[in-house]
């Protein structure tokens, strides 16, 4: 199904959507969230909504490479502050003033300490950096025009779009770092969303609502009723992009609400705060169904 910006904002179940997430920032969340520590067994928190579920964000990460990193930057950390150092570190290697880098080592560099921070330096997305012959340049270049002509020019787009670029779980996380309004989308964020989804519609989800979720994620949506709806991208980068972009876009509007009343929040704590609900939706689903 192809579709625009402007049909997918304008449509009234999307609409209801975005009121639905963006009320859940405030109030009506029922959920429990593992807090983890350095080396101990995550403790649950029950939270009533995204602002607490944001609160509690940790992701263990460690970067091996032999690249140089400045010191005040942990190769190896827990807390959202780290993260952050690490990120803006690639970030600052991506872009210069605003454009992408024209260095490929730079840009090579920049996206190992990504995928290894993410945790998504696997064979394929590897290979694509210790290529001295691939030029990731072309690939980043390529996604910012795509991403233009949907944003701001409202083409249409589709599950079955033809590009040249990556797009998966590794490179989306590269992708929201050039681009300041698209947001990372891999297995947590997706399953959340549709999470989200079923909790708002039931059974009835909208078909403009259709996301792909990575494939070793679809078994979390215990709710047996959705799986149908919510399939896998199968490791295929157009329904991963679609994906995507959906996301991005519904987000991005949902912030605006948001801020409304909370002016100070970004997408990026809304964007990890879905992660967190990522992380546990079956922990969440298996105790409230006593398994």
């Amino acid at each position: 199904m192809e579709i625009n910006k402007k049909v997918f904002l304008d449509d009234n179940n999307v609409k209801e959507f975005i009121k639905f997430i963006a009320a859940k920032w405030e109030n009506g969340l029922d959920f429990e969230v593992g807090i983890k520590h350095r080396g101990k067994k995550a403790v649950y928190k029950y939270t009533t909504n995204l602002k607490e579920v944001f609160e509690t964000y940790s992701w263990q990460y460690s970067i091996k490479t032999e690249l140089e990193i400045p010191d005040e930057i942990a190769k190896a950390g827990f807390s959202l502050s780290e993260s952050e150092k690490v990120l803006n570190f690639a970030k600052s290697k991506l872009l210069i003033n605003g454009e992408i880098n024209p260095n490929l080592i730079d840009l090579k560099d920049a996206t190992e300490i990504t995928l290894k921070w993410g945790g998504v330096f696997t064979k394929g997305n590897k290979n694509k950096v210790t290529d001295i012959s691939y030029d990731l340049k072309k690939d980043y270049d390529e996604v910012l025009k795509k991403w233009k002509e949907i944003n701001e020019y409202n083409t249409g787009f589709s599950p079955k779009d033809n590009f040249e670029f990556t797009s998966n779980a590794g490179f989306t996380k590269i992708y929201s770092l050039l681009l300041s309004d698209f947001v990372i989308y891999d297995s947590r964020v997706s399953v959340a969303l549709a999470y989200l989804a079923e909790k708002c519609f039931g059974e009835k989800i909208p078909e403009t609502l259709r996301i792909y979720i990575p494939a070793s994620r679809v078994a979390d949506l215990t709710m047996r009723k959705v799986n149908d709806f919510f399939t896998s991208t199968y490791q295929n980068d157009s329904k991963h992009f679609y994906s995507n972009v959906i996301s991005s876009i519904l987000l991005k509007q949902t912030l605006k609400l948001i801020n409304e009343i909370y002016p100070s929040v970004k997408l990026r704590d809304l964007e990890a705060a879905l992660f967190m609900i990522g992380y546990d939706i079956r922990a969440n689903e298996l105790k409230r169904n006593n398994l």
